[in-house]
């Protein structure tokens, strides 16, 4: 009985050798073009999976890479391709700059209800009671750790934004995101000038559609009594 059960034994370990030296030899090179990534990030994503990228073979230029896997890893290496070589977004931010007062009451200047709500909010929640719109700017930018967009604004209080490092996936994410407010002025000598009033530097991220107010700073104030601000309200959407 030992022995027959020996023999069967032999017999499987004898038949599984074949079939491994089989899948061993169905392993091929393959080579991948990536059409809206780099071909570097790509690649990186196919460590630890059942296919081996050739380092060499990354190619800027072509912007292509070669894996050698047998045809499970190449199915694996297809869909991960297929999930994250897609096109980047472009996102749409619209800002509303509110300058708020501590003293008066209400808004004297339209803006969508949705901001309506979140000033009755920072109403509720600071000294703050009495609002006015300055400017209500929006800037498209593409998603990209290396994105860049700039805007600035000349009026009361001229302004600068500034968004970088922009991804768009499950959510909004903004890496580093700049706001810099300067306030015309005179010099005693009569000549015109400027000086710095505020500035804010943050990440953030937010659901697309959502309002969200980035903060409040100071730009005057009237001997000891609390002076005005300006409030950073933002929303976005993806195009």
């Amino acid at each position: 009985m030992n022995r027959k059960i020996w023999f069967l034994l032999m017999m499987g370990m004898l038949a599984a050798a074949p079939l491994r030296a089989q899948q061993q030899e169905a392993r091929t090179a393959k080579v991948y073009k990536i059409n809206n990534k780099r071909a570097a990030d790509i690649a990186r994503l196919l460590n630890g999976f059942n296919a081996v990228v050739v380092d060499t073979s990354i190619n800027q230029t072509f912007n292509t890479f070669t894996v050698i896997a047998n045809e499970e890893g190449h199915n694996e290496v297809s869909n991960i391709i297929g999930e994250y070589d897609v096109p980047d977004k472009t996102v749409e931010f619209q800002f509303f700059l509110i300058k708020a007062n501590p003293t008066g009451t209400g808004l004297k200047d339209g803006v969508p209800e949705k901001v309506q709500k979140a000033l009755k909010e920072v109403a509720s929640l600071t000294r703050y009671k009495a609002f006015e719109l300055i400017d209500a700017p929006y800037l498209r930018i593409k998603e990209g750790i290396t994105s860049v967009a700039d805007l600035t604004g000349k009026g009361i209080y001229n302004y600068n934004i500034r968004i970088a490092q922009l991804m768009a996936q499950y959510q909004i994410n903004i890496g580093e995101f700049q706001i810099y407010f300067d306030l015309p002025a005179v010099t005693t000598d009569g000549k015109a000038s400027t000086k710095d009033v505020a500035q804010l530097t943050t990440s953030f991220s937010l659901n697309e559609g959502e309002i969200i107010v980035l903060g409040a700073s100071q730009v005057e104030r009237d001997g000891k009594e609390a002076g005005s601000a300006i409030i950073t309200i933002v929303t976005a959407k993806i195009l």
